[in-house]
């Protein structure tokens, strides 16, 4: 999103918004695993990653055949559906546990994001956008940047106080 707000994708003529599609959906695979790293889970559903590998893969399709198009967004829906409901069950699984802060500032900022958000998703999904030339996405994108910068530097800061004293007892 960035990258097409700078006008750099303006060389890429038709396909400009298949390259923020395929990226959107690598973000999305990215946040799936930052969250199961994060809280030391398992990784995440195969069948959800495969989804937006596949999307991501296909998207340039839906610029090439134009009756795909429908069905492609369809498949986004579906998909990203089970992403939001699938993160946010996670971060809620660890409401409970040693860091129910951090998964309470994950949940948060995901809701706040989507909402932030889904004007231009709308926009994407019904091929028009009803803002007109205004984008919600490069703010949801920054917003969800920031929300990840005070989790880093609490996971840090626990680290480090972990490290210290276990140097500590090794003394």
């Amino acid at each position: 999103a960035p990258l097409a707000q700078l006008g750099m994708l303006l060389p890429l003529g038709r396909f400009a918004p298949a390259v923020i599609s395929s990226g959107i959906c690598g973000v999305n695979i990215a946040v799936l695993y930052f969250v199961h790293a994060s809280f030391h889970l398992a990784r995440p559903p195969r069948w959800l990653v495969r989804g937006f590998a596949l999307l991501g893969l296909f998207t340039p399709m839906m610029v090439i055949a134009r009756p795909l198009a429908l069905v492609w967004s369809s498949a986004l829906i579906v998909v990203d559906t089970w992403f939001f409901v699938h993160v946010m069950r996670t971060l809620l699984a660890q409401r409970h546990g040693p860091r129910r802060r951090d998964a309470l500032l994950l949940s948060v900022m995901m809701v706040i994001v989507i909402v932030i958000v889904s004007p231009d998703l709308f926009g994407f999904f019904l091929g028009k956008s009803w803002m007109g030339g205004l984008h919600t996405m490069p703010v949801g994108a920054i917003g969800f940047g920031l929300s990840q910068g005070p989790y880093l530097a609490r996971d840090q800061v626990t680290r480090q106080r972990e490290l210290r004293r276990t140097a500590g007892e090794v003394r």
